[in-house]
């Protein structure tokens, strides 16, 4: 089986390794300790660190615009959703589609 790399384990990376699992041994390199990419919030003292998330953000598109098509958001959830939100989604998906195991953090 063929070796693929995925750089990043933010949503486009989730996505990518999500279906190129399919047909390739995947490991997707991710620079910080968790996935989520630029929804990680790194809170460094009163500052996030290497991330343009803050503390009270909520997404400026409505969660039926951030949907996978293949995980729904919960009813439950908000439109517009925090940063936390995004990243239980995120882990989510990874529980879903058995991605964790791809990504060596």
């Amino acid at each position: 089986m063929k070796k693929v790399a995925v750089i990043g384990a933010g949503v486009s990376g989730l996505v990518a390794a999500r279906y190129l699992k399919e047909k390739f041994s995947v490991t997707v390199f991710e620079a910080s300790a968790s996935i989520g990419g630029i929804w990680l919030y790194n809170k460094i003292g009163d500052t996030a660190k290497h991330t343009p998330m803050y503390k009270n953000l909520r997404t400026n598109l409505p969660k039926q615009l951030m949907t996978l098509r293949d995980l729904p958001h919960d009813e439950s959830v908000p439109t517009f959703i925090t940063h936390e939100h995004v990243m239980e989604y995120l882990n989510s998906y990874c529980e879903k589609f058995n991605l964790k195991d791809l990504i060596p953090i």
